[in-house]
């Protein structure tokens, strides 16, 4: 039987640790932001992560996911703050919100949810035709690593640890299984709370830096620049992420 996902109890996922985000990220996000006048979309924007504190330096944000229970918890966490979004349920490789963006920014991983080449394709239309002219689109995702993609599939890693709403001290560790004919790793999360274990599921397709640059280029982007990290490195063999600036080509 198929495990729930890790993002079917949107509270529980903002516990994990998973939902901060650090000074670097949001100040490349707002540079980019600040050229624009126009409002800026962010896919997968999950319990609001970035969206709200984006949100708070001035821009205008947009958010979609497909997850209605990650919605809930960003929509009740801006208004606790007291910020201003548009957020709706949509899936990114099918949306269609009727108006365009001078920034489009798919962060944090979340484009290893387009498990093949027709998903990644449909978003990236979806994204030229919500995307102005002369906009930008940004990418973040993490460099593939062989040594962690190639590890023992049934050895239980240790990943975080968190508190639960009941004040419940949770451990998380994860099994990863690689399958190279599909670049999808097949990652169980074992949740140990009190002597008592549940598993989430997550899919994460891998995207290669040439081949990235390749699916891009052969959907209507170009890529103008390309970094290592948020603090603007060049883009190396060593670096840990793919942080990718792209224009309508």
């Amino acid at each position: 039987m198929p495990q729930p996902n890790i993002y079917v109890d949107g509270q529980d996922y903002d516990r994990f640790g998973c939902t901060s985000s650090d000074e670097g990220e949001l100040s490349f996000f707002a540079a980019y932001g600040a050229t624009t006048s126009t409002p800026a979309l962010e896919l997968g924007c999950g319990t609001g992560r970035l969206t709200i504190p984006l949100a708070q330096r001035g821009l205008a944000m947009t958010g979609i996911d497909v997850a209605e229970s990650m919605l809930a918890v960003a929509r009740a966490k801006a208004s606790k703050v007291g910020v201003k979004l548009d957020l709706f349920e949509a899936d990114f490789r099918d949306f269609s919100l009727g108006r365009r963006f001078g920034l489009i920014i798919f962060p944090n991983n979340a484009i290893a949810h387009l498990l093949s080449v027709e998903d990644l394709r449909a978003c990236l239309s979806c994204v030229r035709s919500h995307l102005l002219d002369r906009g930008t689109f940004i990418i973040d995702f993490f460099n593939p690593s062989l040594r962690l993609l190639c590890r023992e599939p049934n050895v239980r890693y240790p990943l975080t640890e968190y508190v639960d709403g009941s004040g419940e001290r949770v451990a998380i560790s994860e099994t990863v299984q690689y399958d190279s004919a599909t670049q999808i790793s097949h990652i169980l999360w074992h949740l140990l709370r009190d002597n008592v274990e549940t598993v989430r599921s997550l899919d994460m397709r891998m995207y290669f830096p040439q081949e990235l640059e390749a699916l891009l280029f052969h959907n209507g982007f170009a890529v103008v620049e390309k970094f290592g990290d948020f603090q603007r490195a060049p883009f190396t063999s060593e670096s840990t992420k793919q942080v990718l600036v792209c224009a309508n080509r």
